[in-house]
Order: structure tokens, then C-alpha cells, then sequence
């Protein structure tokens, strides 16, 4: 197939998520795709890859997979939704998981911890199985203890 305007894609360099990308014609009309963001003037990267374009449209090409929980792993999540007696947590696997109010340490049912929307979290996976959504703790279960785990507090989260 001979290549056209609309085929011909153009590597330009490897990208790092954070990165920040300027374009050499900055026009009006470019199309962001995956793995770019606008924030005012600034194109941020925010996944690793190459960065191709195609006539005015731009992306990052990578071979990212999607995260499978596994119980007892260490994630870092974004709380996405509140419910009546838990919050949905955006992990990056195929379903939002399920953190308890109850699953923090020393956590009753007045006294929970307040979470709001877009808050990161670093939790431990404790149920994960293909039939349910993965379920998050924020405390060790075999001596009850916080030990890092929570809401993250700090640094650069956007």
C-alpha cells in the first residue's frame, strides 16, 4: 500500500510520563490523543512511549497493558466515587475496586476516615478474584497496623 497523507505516521522521540512536548507546528489545529494532556499552553505526557503524529494529530505509542489485581499487592489508587459504606477506587485494572470504610485502622462506623473524590490512596489488594471487583484494605491485616498504608499526602499528584 502506498503511503498518504492520512497512513504516514512520523516517530518523533521517546516520552516519559511528565514530560512536557513541544510541538514544531503549533497550530490551532492539532488533535491530542492517548498519552497526551493539555494544560493551558503545555502538552504533558502522561504515559511512557514513543510520540508519533499523523498529519495534526498527535499520541504516545506503548505496550501497556491492563493491571490485573492480585491479592496481597501494594497499590496506589485514586478515589473515583463514594458509596453508603465504601469509596470506588480507580486502580488501572479493567474494574474499579472497593475500599471499606471499616478497612482503615482503628476505623469504626463513626469514626471513618473523610476521603473526597480524586484523593490517592496506597492500599493493599485483599480479595481479588475474575467474578468481583478487587477489594482494598489500608492497614496490615496480621498486626492491624496502618504502616504506610493510607492517603497520600504531598507531592506532584495531577
Amino acid at each position: 500500500m502506498k503511503p498518504n497523507k492520512l497512513t504516514e505516521r512520523t516517530r518523533l522521540k521517546v516520552v516519559l510520563p511528565g514530560d512536557s512536548v513541544s510541538l514544531d507546528v503549533m497550530t490551532s489545529e492539532i488533535t491530542l490523543g492517548p498519552g497526551l494532556t493539555q494544560a493551558g499552553e503545555f502538552i504533558t505526557c502522561t504515559k511512557a512511549g514513543i510520540l508519533v503524529c499523523s498529519g495534526s494529530t498527535y499520541w504516545v505509542e506503548n505496550e501497556q497493558k491492563r493491571y490485573i489485581p492480585e491479592t496481597g499487592e501494594s497499590v496506589v489508587g485514586r478515589i473515583s466515587g463514594k458509596g453508603s459504606e465504601f469509596y470506588r477506587v480507580d486502580i488501572g485494572s479493567a474494574h474499579q475496586a472497593i475500599l471499606p470504610f471499616l478497612a482503615f485502622e482503628n476505623a469504626t462506623k463513626k469514626n471513618r476516615p473523610n476521603l473526597n473524590i480524586g484523593d490517592l490512596i496506597y492500599a493493599r489488594v485483599s480479595l481479588a478474584n475474575k467474578d468481583m471487583d478487587p477489594e482494598l484494605q489500608c492497614y496490615n491485616p496480621t498486626n492491624g497496623k496502618t504502616e504506610g498504608f493510607g492517603k497520600l499526602e504531598g507531592g506532584n499528584t495531577k
